[in-house]
């Protein structure tokens, strides 16, 4: 859908800042979500895949413009797997 939308493939992220810690990222942006990846910026950007800014910090895009490299540099990127204290799958 990405692509449709924007013209390019990318994958959203957000990245903790002095405004947004990660704890604060948890408990909303990935409030939904019980595990997720953890990349730093510097093996990112290493893997020649890109980060774009959205204009809506801290969210980001990683973007690539061959799908199927996007996911396998992805893929290949080390990163951890990281539990969320902050869960909350409850519809409100």
């Amino acid at each position: 859908m990405n692509h449709d939308l924007y013209g390019f493939y990318g994958v959203s992220v957000w990245i903790p800042n002095a405004e947004h810690s990660l704890t604060t990222l948890e408990q909303t942006k990935l409030v939904k979500f019980s595990q997720y990846a953890a990349f730093t910026v510097a093996d990112l950007t290493s893997g020649e895949l890109e980060l774009w800014a959205t204009g809506q910090a801290p969210h980001y895009d990683v973007v690539h413009d061959a799908l199927d490299t996007l996911v396998a540099r992805l893929r290949s990127t080390p990163h951890q797997i990281r539990i969320n204290p902050h869960v909350d799958r409850e519809d409100r």
